[in-house]
């Protein structure tokens, strides 16, 4: 039988249905399941010959029970043999015959002849043969996994295929035809197979059955269609090679399947393997993962080649060599196979060219201590490929060395050493384990005062697209409360160490709901708008705001406070809302945008802030604004505002705007153009961060430095299709999302370590920096920096020099880490100088008639007793006198 298979007609709806399974992520299931396999023989109306019939007892024995097919030979190496050993007995096949006679079984003759058939019209016909009662319907119970719907359809048509592009070619696929059998079952997944396949005399037999029956089980195509050339796995899994000499799946497919389990490598060191084929054993799959990769693994088995067999009869036997085999797990590859040029499983071996080729001996996969071949691996990074190394699908060489491969004494297990790199030199970031078992589209992410991490994760779940929200705290993940079904747009935000989430419920109507600590509460429901855009939330000085776009016209602000929601603003309209960010910053509510006019001019980059005072929006001029920004996100911190605008096809741009309204725009140095997503954050000590999420490419994580953009570390996550950011103190997270399975990712680094800015007084002066005021200062100091000095290359702004002047510490890359204010001694009208008036001022407030902000009560205690009374006036008039 050809292994590369290429009928046209069916690969996209087999790669579809693959796509849809949902694959088990656990170890091992418990217990046993049952497949019904309903085969039904069917031939065309042209076919006079007996196939069938006179093989009748061959296939029989390929389905059930071969133990008998040859004299001197017991073993059974049938099809329902083989899927329950490699199942370890999670898996019991029932295959039914229903057009069985006593020894014979006679094909149903279809209407059409094979030039007018094809998969539909067969099935419909087959469907229409049980309901006349022209094939007897079987009392077997059909649906074991889905009630309704029957586990599998195998048709075997008489013949043989005449092209690899006919219809009979063996192939999986999911039918559409919704006729079902007896009103009871419909038909789902399908097999298709030439009965030449099956008892030809160079045919790979119940090999063939096997291969596209595991199809319909879960398991994909693990040879190429389409792309490349190549033989990425080759003999070593009967889903790239086929034959009457059926082998085992690579164990990573039947972990997956939830029928063994796996075991993890971490550390440098020495370990052994059972064979795969070991019936009981909790070690027969090694999984190595490393910090350069999140979405790739490595896997290791040990594969004993049977010798002993009477004439190489059962599993396992036709393999090249016994052996440690070494190879990749690529899960981002979309739809996981091989068929469409990436390397979803890739097997290593000797002489290998590319990372697309393929190519090499893979005959000689296995390190076979008996040949000589005991080590695999380079450890140093900048190695390439062809030298043997344990690459990732990039080419990129993992350093790991495996080495000093050895049998035990009867071969019935493998040892070996595996030798780790030091990955420190590399930048990369830390994975933080997770078991979130989602097929994934989307993530936002945020932390509490304690660190614990929030993560919203949108995506399907048992078939169904919901959204669940998780809890890290460090060592283990929780979800909180029920999962949130028929909901959209949902973004989550912690606000005063509590979770909030918004959404819009199955009306189309915006939900605001806390977690409470047990359930999702919810607090308020906007029935007065459909369908919204641009959902988010966020918090500042002014307090927690939600907010979102009516119509994509109008902006709408809610501030949300513990006694409920209120309205702030909906008086800003745009043409278009595209892709809005809101922040709020001291008095003002930011929000930068691009306002997409359709059939308009040219649009750019808007930044526009509300304010609280006025009550009106005010316009920020960006000194080069994007054409067209469609990807917006911004950052409030200590009284600054910052966000970052991206295009497709151009650099994007970071602008700073301070308490002083000053607007900085910053170049950022990335060669990513194609940004999918994007966020900012501030860390505990001031620094700036900025990701750039590329589609398809590394990703960067920008931090300003002095100054300067770098990058933090390398790539945060490569290959993915979505992200989100956030800080805890020095420690930057990345939530991301893979493309292909949908797999979550949590990452981490911390920035470099940085002194902080402070404020100290100038040697030879005695001015007080302490609590956030600044005290000692002599009457009209009109210039500070006589006075003043920042340390760790920051600096300080400040506006008047009296009581209740402020000045402001920043980094040296201008970020605000700290304010003060300014007291000086008697002066508490806020002129700079203590004289008679404020005397007057001090004996209102020891009287009692007036209250004054804290810094002037500090100001108006000039004998330092701790109390405001009239002795306190003395000073100021002094002052006032000259004396």
């Amino acid at each position: 039988m050809k292994t590369v298979r290429s009928f046209a007609g069916v690969l996209l709806s087999v790669i579809l249905i693959i796509a849809s399974v949902a694959f088990p992520t656990a170890a091992q299931t418990s217990g046993a399941e049952t497949m019904a396999n309903l085969i039904v023989f069917v031939k065309f109306p042209e076919d006079t010959t007996t196939e069938v019939a006179d093989n009748t007892q061959k296939i029989m024995m390929y389905y059930n029970d071969t133990s008998k097919m040859y004299v001197g030979s017991s073993i059974d190496f049938s099809f329902k043999k083989y899927i329950s050993e490699i199942s370890r007995g999670k898996l019991n096949v029932n295959n039914i015959f229903p057009q069985l006679d006593g020894d014979t079984i006679t094909p149903f003759t279809l209407a059409a002849s094979h030039d007018n058939s094809n998969d539909t019209s067969i099935i419909q016909e087959v469907i229409g043969a049980f309901n006349s009662g022209k094939i007897k319907m079987p009392s077997d119970k059909l649906d074991n996994k889905y009630s309704g719907v029957v586990d599998n359809l195998t048709v075997i048509i008489q013949g043989k295929c005449p092209s690899g592009s006919d219809f009979m070619w063996p192939h999986k696929s999911v039918t559409e035809v919704s006729t079902k059998i007896k009103n009871n079952c419909q038909v789902g997944n399908y097999n298709f197979i030439d009965s030449y396949s099956v008892t030809g005399a160079v045919a790979a037999c119940q090999g063939v059955i096997t291969h596209e029956f595991l199809h319909s089980v879960g398991l994909p195509d693990l040879y190429r269609r389409s792309g490349t050339d190549g033989t990425p796995v080759g003999i070593w899994d009967i889903m790239a090679h086929d034959s009457f000499f059926m082998q085992y799946p690579l164990s990573y497919q039947r972990y997956k399947l939830g029928w063994i389990p796996m075991q993890q490598i971490t550390q440098s060191g020495t370990y052994t393997l059972d064979p795969v084929s070991d019936p009981d054993s909790d070690t027969i799959l090694y999984e190595i993962k490393t910090p350069m990769s999140a979405s790739e693994s490595f896997m290791l088995e040990y594969r004993k080649k049977i010798t002993d067999n009477y004439s190489n009869l059962g599993f396992e036997t036709k393999i090249p060599s016994s052996g440690l085999l070494i190879y990749r797990v690529n899960k981002s590859v979309v739809n996981q196979t091989n068929a469409w040029g990436e390397d979803y499983l890739y097997v290593y071996r000797p002489g290998e060219t590319s990372t697309s080729a393929s190519a090499g001996d893979f005959f000689k996969s296995a390190l076979d201590p008996n040949d000589n071949r005991t080590s695999f691996g380079v450890a140093d990074f900048d190695a390439p490929l062809t030298d043997g190394t344990i690459f990732y699908s990039n080419g990129t060489n993992s350093g790991i060395v495996i080495s000093d491969v050895k049998y035990n004494d009867d071969s019935s297990q493998i040892t070996f050493h595996v030798e780790f790199p030091d990955y420190s030199s590399l930048g990369l970031w830390e994975l933080v384990p997770n078991d979130i078992a989602m097929e994934a589209t989307g993530i936002n992410i945020d932390t509490d005062s304690e660190g614990n991490i929030y993560a919203n994760v949108m995506g399907r779940e048992s078939w169904n697209f919901v959204n669940k929200v998780f809890k890290y705290n460090g060592t283990s993940w929780t979800a909180l409360g029920s999962v949130f079904s028929n909901v959209s747009s949902m973004t989550l935000k912690v606000y005063n160490d509590i979770p909030y989430v918004l959404y819009l419920n199955s009306s189309g109507k915006p939900v605001l709901a806390k977690y409470n600590g047990a359930s999702w509460q919810t607090v308020y429901t906007d029935n007065s708008v459909s369908y919204p855009n641009d959902l988010q939330l966020f918090l500042g000085d002014s307090g927690f705001y939600g907010a979102w776009t009516v119509d994509g016209t109008t902006l709408s602000i809610k501030k949300i406070t513990p006694s409920g929601v209120t309205n702030v603003n909906s008086s800003l309209t745009a043409d278009y809302f595209a892709n809005p960010s809101l922040s709020t910053v001291g008095n003002y509510i930011y929000v930068t945008y691009c306002n997409f006019s359709f059939g308009g001019g040219t649009q750019y980059t808007q930044v526009k802030r509300y304010n609280f005072t006025t009550g009106q929006w005010e316009n920020i001029q960006i000194p080069n604004p994007l054409v067209s920004s469609n990807l917006h996100r911004s950052i409030g911190y200590n009284g600054e505002y910052w966000m970052i605008a991206a295009a497709s096809g151009s650099k994007p741009i970071i602008v700073k705007v301070d308490g002083d309204s000053k607007v900085t725009q910053y170049e950022v140095p990335t060669t990513i153009t194609n940004i999918l997503e994007a966020s900012m954050d501030i860390s505990e000590n001031g620094t700036v961060c900025a990701s750039l999420i590329a589609s398809g490419e590394d990703s960067q994580i920008l931090y300003l430095d002095s100054g300067e953009w770098k990058q933090l570390g390398g790539s945060p996550c490569s290959n993915c299709q979505a992200a989100d950011m956030t800080i805890y103190k020095n420690r930057v997270y990345l939530g991301s999302v893979l493309t292909g399975t949908g797999a979550i990712s949590l990452t981490y680094k911390d920035l470099p370590e940085k002194e902080m800015p402070d404020l100290i007084s100038v040697e030879s002066q005695t001015v007080s920096v302490a609590d956030g005021y600044i005290t000692g200062l002599p009457q009209k100091a009109a210039n500070l920096n006589l006075y003043l000095e920042a340390t760790n290359g920051g600096y300080f702004r400040y506006d008047n020099v009296c009581t209740g002047g402020q000045v402001l510490l920043y980094t040296a890359d201008g970020v605000l880490v700290r304010r003060y204010t300014i007291i000086i001694k008697g002066d508490v009208n806020g002129d700079g100088v203590a004289d008679g008036c404020d005397a007057v001022i001090i004996n209102a407030m020891a009287a009692g008639m007036l209250t004054l902000p804290e810094y002037y009560i500090k100001a108006a205690d000039t004998d330092a007793d701790g109390n405001i009374t009239e002795s306190d006036n003395e000073y100021p008039i002094n002052c006032g006198l000259g004396l």
